[in-house]
């Protein structure tokens, strides 16, 4: 039986996350289901010339004046979001009992 986190918990978690996701050293951007950018690392920002305060909360196919608007890459982000949408969850929950273990 596992028990679901608290709300302490996961924003435990969520803080963790997001100092991994910014000690990783290439560009990477977190998106959620309707493909819009929840947050990003200061690779992302700095190799992509993109503003933070501009960046997060917009629809990735908005960027750079729709240029990162292609059929292709929408299909794949949308495909790959919703397959991996459960695992993450799961990864959060498990994430968040190993860093409270710690």
């Amino acid at each position: 039986d596992v028990r679901k986190p608290t709300a302490d918990e996961t924003g435990e978690a969520r803080g963790y996350i997001s100092g991994v996701v910014q000690a990783v050293p290439i560009p990477l951007a977190i998106i959620d289901d309707k493909l819009r950018i929840r947050s990003a690392n200061h690779s992302f920002f700095d190799t992509f010339h993109l503003p933070v305060g501009e960046t997060v909360t917009r629809f990735l196919h908005d960027l750079g004046d729709g240029k990162w608007q292609t059929p292709r890459m929408t299909t794949l982000l949308k495909s790959t979001v919703a397959a991996q949408l459960d695992r993450l969850e799961d990864a959060l929950s498990q994430l968040s009992s190993q860093y409270r273990a710690l």
